[in-house]
């Protein structure tokens, strides 16, 4: 599924990244993206008192076009929206508005002021983004690892949304990379991002499944050795025992890494990146249920 030379071409470049200390894993490998003939909105703040901006991707052509809203991860500890610019262009490429939000980390905040950060971005998202070439009415929202998490609660507990006075079925669909959705932290690292044990089942999205969440897409690497599978199967269960419209989709020899890398000219984007946007689609036009899984 990915090319000889591209596991080279990674290897070095996060190789690179580690040697330079200003370079995250996905800094030296935005830098192959290559000019953007769609417009980027950047710097626009939603949250004034914490200092917080997204930025807007936007596809060449005009009209309303659906709405990608796309949480970065990095255990909740690291990332920022500039990194996975690469997301932004691809998906906008492709015909989506494409957002990228920033939110606060471990160790200046911990659980919940994440989701938290998230809601606050999705309401500015759903005020605004008719000003910027999307259609609020067609809103996903996405993640990769600890970005998944994010807004997989955001797409199931309910509380996030309605300090806003929004709910999660203003969510037109959610499609989660590698998500840790159902998981125990235990790590001393993430035992103080999440609080403490006690905390614990406030961070696991399953627990909040009602049957009222939005359709939703889980993609895995088959060989991910940093999230399990059982956070797929966990999530599958609470959504099959309340109803839920979902798929499950899972990628032989693909790691944590390598499923969002598929968005980067590193690596083979098939069927990856085909796949997310056929499930993007989907969603956005709300036939996932109706489509064959």
């Amino acid at each position: 599924m990915r090319r000889w030379s591209a596991r080279i071409a990674v290897a070095a470049i996060l190789g690179a990244g580690l040697a330079l200390a200003s370079c995250s894993r996905f800094d030296l490998v935005d830098l192959g993206v290559g000019a953007f003939d769609g417009e980027v909105d950047s710097g626009l703040v939603f949250d004034a008192g914490n200092g917080l901006a997204l930025d807007i991707y936007r596809p060449a052509c005009g009209g309303k076009h659906p709405v990608l809203v796309f949480w970065y991860g990095g255990s909740w500890q690291s990332g920022t929206r500039e990194e996975y610019r690469f997301i932004g262009v691809e998906m906008a490429r492709r015909g989506f508005t494409v957002v990228l939000p920033d939110y606060r980390k471990y160790p200046d905040v911990t659980h919940p002021a994440f989701v938290e950060d998230a809601a606050a971005a999705f309401a500015w998202v759903r005020s605004n983004i008719g000003e910027h070439g999307g259609d609020p009415d067609r809103i996903l929202v996405s993640g990769h690892s600890a970005g998944a998490h994010i807004a997989g609660l955001l797409a199931t507990d309910q509380r996030y949304l309605a300090a806003h006075g929004l709910t999660p079925g203003a969510i037109k669909g959610f499609i989660g990379m590698a998500g840790p959705y159902h998981f125990v932290p235990t790590s001393r690292t993430l035992v103080k991002v999440f609080n403490g044990p006690d905390n614990f089942a406030a961070m696991q999205a399953g627990n909040f499944v009602d049957g009222d969440e939005p359709p939703m897409v889980l993609m895995h690497g088959a060989v991910d050795a940093i999230v399990g599978r059982i956070n797929i199967e966990r999530l599958g269960a609470a959504l099959d025992a309340h109803g839920g419209c979902y798929r499950t989709k899972f990628y032989p020899e693909i790691g944590h890494v390598g499923i969002v890398g598929a968005f980067t000219w590193a690596y083979d984007t098939d069927p990856i990146v085909s796949d997310f946007t056929e499930y993007a689609r989907q969603l956005a036009d709300g036939t996932l249920c109706a489509a064959p899984s």
